[in-house]
């Protein structure tokens, strides 16, 4: 179902408040939690024994003082409600100090349940409908209870147990509205239509940053001035990247945005997308939500629509597309481009690898094309900037590399490094690639391939061998990882990790970019495939990652906190996990990989800019093959959830039941009905 469809207003008002803090609610009540009957204490909170009920109403009447106090603006209905709600606990209880004990207990609980509830409705904050909702039935209670008590019992009603039934009546409704606020969440973390995290989203957005003007930048100079002038006209215009990776696509588009003429046009209006570790439209949608500052929600790509729309002039660039073209959300990435091309303020500009551009969008012909290879000028222009020796051999050594600029440079830094000369590296190529072309036994053999496993066995790797283990985990961290964060990432290395880093980085296997050590996808790719993560260094690298969600993924402050610190290393998580559940038998720590990937489909914001669909999906497949049904069942959920928030109703509800049915079949009640709740809402 599309955002468009007929009947979807009610449900995208229901995600706008009910829905957007549902997960972590659930995610408190697992299979070990109490029976949905029980009361559940509210971020941390201790229920009240009864000989704490008069503390526990004085302590409602300081919160409530203290309350008013924060309060700078008159009092809207709903919290007049609140205030007289909270009175009225408050006088029934100190009327009945002195009265029946059973009586005493009940407004001990009430007095403990409207507190929870105060505490988190911020003073401040636009009470939504679900806020109201809550307050109206709580009042009720409230001021049945209230006559309840004020009634004198009958003699027989002291003796039977009518009154002990109706007590324990009103108190299951109290517990009730507990639970009913502690699934809503309500306004205590999202206010009305954005919400704090909005507000408390990360500085910078690891998949949205402008990159740097290219160093050593030749031979793209007439199609990047091609490119600006374009963009430089009134109308505006598409234009698609294409060519082989390594090709230098994000380059010439790093180009084109940082031109002095394109900055001036656009100026802050300029947005860069890196496509890579996206892999859906949903994944597309959230990250330029989170670049907004937009909730997540039904609404989602609407409201990202309108605010492309609202700008004067604005240049999307969409980089490494090809990574959510190639799923099988092929459909809906297409439809999203159409969509973006129908903003008439909007020029696109996008790369990938291929040589078909995706027919939903009207392309500039002329650029329709792959790029080039680079010219030997151009060619020698980067090997002089790098090794700086040449001899007669120069010009064939850099035909050979097919003139591929990531080639040139990783070959030319290996001339820098081991002082050889074009000839020895042309000797060196062609041994290497005759061993590859044996080994793989048919295909066409990539320079590209061939270059990097020369870096991987020139001197300055061999000796020191924790270089190529560490660029082996780094494979699977397409955000990079910081520095600093290196020792504790592989603590048994941590002595030599920094060396392991530099020679990656002389080598040029590796850059740095914002203090983070990052590696080229085409290199990711290669490493991933020759030399795949295992053993020790894997398990301290997901180990490291594990428990920067778990640390920073508890607590609402704790997760406001650890927003900054998670959105830049959300998309590691995620690649982490994926391999993992590819790879994962019963002997692995299931139940702890199994608790960080509920999570991080959870955690809000974080997840709004990174689509985990795949990854539970991944997930699911690898619990069935280890028969975990509790695993199964949770993760199904998650997934129905996730496909509910990208309006693909009729596979959240299919996705919901069979969730609902797996839980059933375990006996797992808090499953059962948050199941059940969820497909309410679909």
């Amino acid at each position: 179902m599309s955002v468009n469809s007929s009947g979807g207003s009610e449900r995208r008002a229901n995600k706008g408040g009910i829905r957007r803090l549902i997960p972590w609610g659930r995610r408190a009540r697992d299979a070990s939690d109490p029976p949905a009957n029980a009361s559940l204490p509210i971020a941390g909170a201790s229920q009240p024994e009864s000989s704490s009920a008069e503390a526990q109403g004085a302590r409602l009447k300081t919160r409530l003082e203290q309350w008013l106090s924060d309060m700078t603006v008159p009092l809207d209905p709903v919290k007049q409600k609140v205030k007289d709600t909270v009175l009225s606990v408050v006088g029934v209880q100190e009327e009945l100090q002195t009265r029946q004990k059973d009586a005493k207990e009940l407004m001990g609980h009430a007095s403990w349940v409207t507190d929870q509830i105060l505490a988190k409705i911020q003073a401040e904050s636009v009470p939504d409908k679900a806020t109201k909702d809550v307050m109206d039935a709580l009042s009720k209670t409230i001021s049945d209870i209230n006559q309840f008590l004020k009634t004198k019992p009958t003699f027989a009603e002291y003796i039977g147990t009518q009154r002990a039934e109706k007590l324990a009546q009103f108190r299951e409704e109290l517990n009730t509205l507990q639970m009913r606020f502690l699934g809503v969440g309500v306004v205590y973390l999202f206010q009305q239509g954005a919400g704090i995290y909005a507000g408390q989203g990360p500085s910078h957005l690891p998949l949205v940053e402008i990159p740097p003007t290219p160093v050593m930048f030749y031979g793209r100079d007439e199609l990047v001035e091609s490119i600006v002038q374009l963009l430089l006209r009134e109308a505006t215009c598409r234009i698609p990247i294409l060519g082989a990776g390594g090709m230098g696509k994000t380059s010439v588009a790093a180009a084109v945005i940082n031109d002095t003429q394109i900055k001036d046009k656009f100026g802050e209006n300029i947005i860069f997308l890196s496509c890579e570790n996206v892999v859906s439209a949903e994944g597309i949608i959230g990250a330029l939500a989170a670049y907004f500052k937009l909730p997540k929600d039904s609404r989602t790509l609407r409201a990202v629509l309108a605010r492309l729309s609202a700008l004067d002039c604005v240049l999307l660039v969409l980089d490494n597309l090809e990574t959510p073209l190639e799923t099988s959300d092929t459909h809906r990435v297409e439809r999203f481009l159409g969509k973006v091309a129908e903003v008439s303020c909007l020029s696109l500009m996008i790369t990938m690898r291929g040589t078909t551009v995706p027919d939903c969008v009207l392309w500039e012909k002329a650029y329709s094309r792959p790029l080039d290879r680079l010219p030997v000028a151009a060619a020698i222009q980067i090997w002089h900037s790098i090794a700086g020796n040449e001899d007669a051999k120069l010009a064939e050594l850099l035909t050979r590399l097919d003139g591929l600029p990531l080639a040139i440079r990783l070959m030319a830094s290996q001339a820098r490094l081991s002082q050889m000369t074009p000839s020895q590296l042309l000797g060196a190529y062609e041994k290497e690639a005759t061993r590859l072309l044996k080994s793989r036994g048919s295909g066409r053999l990539e320079s590209l391939d061939v270059s990097i496993q020369l870096s991987l066995e020139c001197k300055s790797m061999a000796e020191e061998p924790n270089a190529l283990r560490l660029l082996s985990v780094l494979s699977l961290l397409p955000d990079g990882v910081p520095l600093d964060a290196l020792p504790a990432m592989v603590p048994s290395i941590m002595h030599t990790i920094i060396t392991s880093a530099a020679v990656l980085l002389q080598v040029a296997l590796a850059f740095q970019e914002k203090g983070r050590l990052r590696v080229l996808s085409p290199i990711r790719d290669f490493i991933q495939s020759k030399y795949p993560p295992h053993g020790r260094f894997l398990i301290e690298t997901e180990n490291y990652f594990m428990a920067l969600m778990r640390d920073y993924g508890t607590g609402a402050e704790r997760r406001i906190q650890g927003v900054e610190m998670i959105s830049a290393d959300v998309g590691n998580m995620r690649s982490i996990l994926i391999h993992f559940w590819k790879t994962a038998d019963e002997s692995m720590d299931v139940k702890a990989r199994l608790d960080v990937t509920r999570r991080i489909s959870q955690f809000p914001y974080v997840s709004s800019y990174v689509d985990c669909v795949p990854m539970l999906s991944t997930a699911i497949l690898a619990l069935q093959a280890m028969g975990h049904l509790l695993g199964i069942a949770q993760c199904t959920q998650s997934l129905g959830d996730g496909l509910y928030m990208q309006d693909r109703y009729a596979e959240a509800t299919d996705t919901l039941r069979e969730a609902k049915a797996a839980f059933e079949a375990i006996g797992n009640l808090p499953g059962i009905a948050q199941c059940t709740q969820s497909l309410g809402d679909v």
